[in-house]
């Protein structure tokens, strides 16, 4: 087993400094890229994906098993930023290491204002959720960010409004579909109570 790391940079549109760990992955924030044609004018994100390789496999394939995560990672920093990142607007490479990686310390500044303990209890709630809990979290996340780009994408254009509308809906049917059970329940009660108190004191 080689464990492999999968670097992916993105270039920030606003002010904002973000960074934290999850889940086996990192965010880190830059104010330079090496090799970057040109200086960004608020900086990058590093995110640092974490996998595991068996001895057969190529670093190569690292990137397939480290996409969930990827994909994770950018749900999470722009539902927190509220700027939706391109899934394909990065540059990434990768490579074997050995040992443990690095500690990245949580921080989190938007328009000069410091919010680390806005961020520190999102990782703490995402942590304490179940598997499948925060399977279902994240898979929203995601869609959220994908109708978010659409949206900006589509600010001059309209060309994927429509899209960007129905992930929206779509986001509020999982939702829906998370509490139907609960809502169920209680509209049973309430049914229930309302039935006897009506006839107990108007039937009766």
């Amino acid at each position: 087993m080689k464990k492999c790391i999968n670097e992916y940079y993105c270039e920030l549109d606003k002010p904002v400094e973000i960074q934290f760990q999850l889940n086996g992955f990192s965010v880190q924030f830059l104010t330079e890229l090496d090799g970057a044609d040109a200086l960004s004018n608020y900086g990058y994100l590093k995110i640092s994906v974490e996998s595991n390789l068996k001895d057969y496999e190529s670093i190569t394939d690292s990137a397939i098993s480290s996409r969930s995560k990827y994909l994770v990672a950018l749900g999470v920093v722009s539902f927190v930023i509220d700027e939706p990142l391109d899934v394909f607007g990065s540059t990434s490479k990768s490579y074997v290491f050995e040992g443990d990686a690095e500690t990245v310390e949580s921080r989190f500044i938007i328009d000069g204002v410091d919010n680390t303990q806005y961020l520190t209890e999102i990782i703490e709630k995402l942590n304490a959720m179940k598997k499948h809990e925060s399977e279902l979290f994240f898979s929203l996340l995601d869609r959220w960010r994908k109708a978010r780009f659409m949206e900006k994408d589509s600010e001059t254009s309209l060309i994927y409004t429509d899209e960007a509308t129905l992930a929206y809906f779509h986001v509020l049917e999982l939702l829906g579909d998370l509490y139907l059970k609960e809502l169920k329940t209680r509209s049973n009660d309430l049914i229930s109570t309302f039935v006897e108190e009506y006839n107990e004191e108007v039937l009766s």
